[in-house]
């Protein structure tokens, strides 16, 4: 498996976990830089506070789906992994949506999602 380095951070977000005001989670975004013999782009993205925190490299053809394909992956790695194992209590400015976008493949996952709003 490549190991890849998360860089230059371009965006950090601060999560916190309902009912341990303590426990953070931080989401972090790299600079997206040509990562590819081919010139696609790579754009690295880390979890901190809860999980593997490996630094992971998602790809895209250019930087802007790069960055776009990053947020969906956080989006992924919270919703449907972490806060799962944490039973839903991930909370963002005290609220239910973590501001990260899903892929329709997984977006009965997302705060939106009747299922989760009960």
């Amino acid at each position: 498996m490549r190991e890849y380095e998360l860089g230059p951070i371009v965006a950090e977000r601060i999560l916190t976990v309902e009912g341990n005001p303590s426990t953070q989670i931080r989401a972090l975004m790299g600079t997206p830089r040509i990562g590819a013999e081919n010139g696609d782009y790579v754009c690295p993205i880390q979890i901190i506070g809860f999980g593997d925190e490996e630094v992971r490299g998602i790809y895209g053809v250019d930087a802007f789906q790069a960055l776009q394909l990053g947020m969906q992956m956080i989006g992924m790695e919270l919703y449907v992994k972490l806060n799962r194992k944490l039973g839903g209590k991930i909370r963002w400015n005290n609220q239910l949506d973590l501001g990260f976008p899903l892929p329709d493949s997984v977006i009965e996952f997302g705060p939106e999602h009747p299922r989760n709003t009960q």
